[in-house]
């Protein structure tokens, strides 16, 4: 698995895309998408992204994870094809791929720092500038913050990146946070909002 520094995921790579045809043909046609999601970020994802926190990989196996998981959504609601997934993803709850891997190395840091074992503590040390790094891009106030914090602080920055980039308008934004608002007062269940602002996007 390690070639030098270097990380090779391939491997891991393939085995996700047949996990994933797994998934697929166990649930069938007739399958609810909400619940493939579910099921590929609860036993998959894990898998693919276990060790990423030291991960060294190439731009090329970056562009990979990333296929990877825009493809995850493309197969899941067979749609587009042409086009970016975000907005499902962004409406599911899940984040980019390589967001995915920025939380995790946050809170694998934060469970060093706290950590008080001394080998752990010297190896922090020595990558302190990269973790400064990362709390600054995603504005993490301090790796001491709670795991929720931390989380939100990455999903902060998805919203903002999506919002700045244009693959999500204000609009569109507001609007999912207004359906939000309903289904935590029990107007709506969570897979009618899900329903609602997928057919618009994609009616």
């Amino acid at each position: 698995m390690l070639l030098g520094c270097h990380t090779d995921i391939t491997h891991r790579i393939r085995n996700y895309y047949g996990c994933l045809n797994n998934i697929l043909s166990v649930l069938g046609k007739g399958k609810n998408e909400i619940t493939a999601v579910h099921l590929v970020r609860t036993y998959y994802v894990p898998i693919l992204t276990y060790g990423s926190e030291i991960w060294r990989i190439t731009e090329s196996e970056k562009r990979s994870l990333n296929v990877l998981w825009n493809n995850t959504f493309k197969k899941i609601f067979n749609c587009c094809w042409r086009e970016s997934p975000f907005s499902l993803q962004f409406y599911t709850g899940c984040l980019l791929m390589y967001l995915i891997i920025e939380q995790r190395k946050a809170l694998f840091y934060r469970r060093v720092l706290k950590s008080s074992n001394v080998i752990l503590q010297t190896l922090l040390s020595l990558k302190r500038r990269f973790v400064n790094s990362l709390t600054s891009v995603y504005s993490i106030r301090s790796l001491h913050d709670s795991h929720s914090a931390i989380k939100q602080c990455i999903w902060k920055h998805n919203v903002l990146s999506a919002v700045n980039s244009g693959h999500l308008s204000l609009s569109q934004l507001c609007f999912f946070l207004f359906l939000l608002f309903y289904c935590y007062l029990n107007v709506l269940c969570f897979e009618v909002c899900i329903f609602t602002v997928l057919c618009c996007f994609y009616a």
